[in-house]
């Protein structure tokens, strides 16, 4: 049922339910690590650093719902709604011009840094983010 003619019925998490025995030894590797490491010091050290973050593009025009929970952190784009809205492919590409690379869907960015990720490495990246959504608000 979701095959069609285009990627509005498409379920595009078809990779997620297909228990791909890589994905499943890589899974329980993490959960490994998760265990004999700081990984809960390390989200709480993220999700501080992503807070400050999100709040200097919080108020920036076009920034919508942005939103924080322990090491993840979205915000969507004003205009065009939807996983096909062409705002998130501007801004994955521009980011790539600066180093970053993000995976927008549509409108809704989404950020979810691994765990070794320095505070220094978040800063720079929402510098990039904001310096972008500023730039796109005067096209």
């Amino acid at each position: 049922s979701f095959l069609g003619e285009d990627f509005s019925t498409a379920l595009a998490h078809g990779h997620s339910y297909t228990a791909n025995p890589v994905a499943c030894a890589a899974a329980l590797a993490s959960l490994d690590l998760h265990r004999s490491t700081d990984s809960s010091g390390q989200v709480r050290r993220i999700h501080a650093a992503m807070t400050e973050g999100i709040g200097r593009i919080a108020s920036l025009p076009g920034v919508l719902r942005p939103r924080i929970l322990g090491g993840i952190a979205a915000f969507d784009l004003g205009g065009q709604t939807g996983y096909t809205a062409p705002v998130g492919r501007i801004l994955s590409l521009r980011a790539q011009e600066k180093g970053l690379l993000i995976r927008p869907l549509g409108n809704v960015v989404y950020l979810m840094p691994p765990y070794c990720t320095t505070d220094e490495q978040i800063e720079r990246t929402f510098r990039i983010l904001e310096e972008i959504l500023l730039d796109l608000q005067e096209c």
